[in-house]
Parts: C-alpha cells; structure tokens; sequence
C-alpha cells in the first residue's frame, strides 16, 4: 500500500528531525520495513561501519571490510529481507557534517547504486538521512 506520503519518496531523502515523525508513520502505515541506524555516534566511514554492524540486518555476522565490504553487505541484506519495500533511516545523520563529509557522500552514492541496482526487481529501497541544520529540510 502506498501513502501520499511514501508516493512521494526519493531513493536519496533528507529530512529534518522534528518533522521525521510523520514519514516514518507513513512509511509503518504502506508495509516498509524500516532499518534504523542511530547516528549518535557516527562521525566517519569507521564509526559508520561500527554502527551498521549493531544496527543493520546481516551486518552483525561479518563487519564490512572497507567500502567494498559495505556495499557488498547492503546487496546481501537487502535481498535476504523478505519486505518488497525497505526503508533505511539514518538518524542524526548531521553528525557526519562535523568532518566525515567525503564518508557520507560515499556512503550515499553506495545507497544509490545499490537503490538503482534492485529497481525493477521486487525490492523497492529508500534511504533517508534525517538530522538537524539547513541541510536537513522539513518533510513535507
């Protein structure tokens, strides 16, 4: 089932923190299975490896090597999810602004081609990068 709220979606979502709530309501209310990886404590392509390792589906049994190792693990999680429809929500996703800004844009050209790659087959894929500061805006 599909909202107006998740009909709007884009692979690539950046969503400030007090209007995150109602996407993520919508997101529950159209059947997403949401992946939410806290963000509290990453700051770099290391902190974000630690973390997807406790937060992320499949992560915990072999923590990604590299980027490589990441983008393979993304692949794996999400064809081994039985949802035709995934949500990952990184929370505070400002944190990564503080000095891991070449982390984050490499991590989201990960979510793309990987979003990019599954189109068409039975998964339908949406990261969305929640925080806090003008690069954040409100969802509407």
């Amino acid at each position: 089932m599909t909202t107006r709220a998740t009909a709007r979606l884009q692979l690539i979502n950046f969503v400030s923190t007090p209007t995150a709530p109602p996407l993520l309501g919508a997101l529950a209310a159209a059947d997403y299975q949401v992946i939410n990886l806290d963000g509290g404590t990453i700051t770099d392509k290391s902190s974000l490896m630690t973390q997807a390792a406790l937060d992320m589906p499949g992560f915990d049994v072999s923590r990604p090597q590299g980027w490589s190792g990441f983008e393979d693990a993304i692949t794996t999680m999400l064809f081994a999810l039985e949802a035709r429809s995934v949500a990952l929500v990184w929370h505070q996703a400002h944190r990564m602004l503080e000095g891991g800004l070449t982390d984050l844009i490499t991590a989201i050209d990960i979510f793309t081609v990987q979003g990019r790659r599954i189109r068409g087959q039975r998964i339908s894929f949406s990261a969305i990068f929640v925080g806090n500061g003008p690069n954040f805006p409100a969802w509407r």
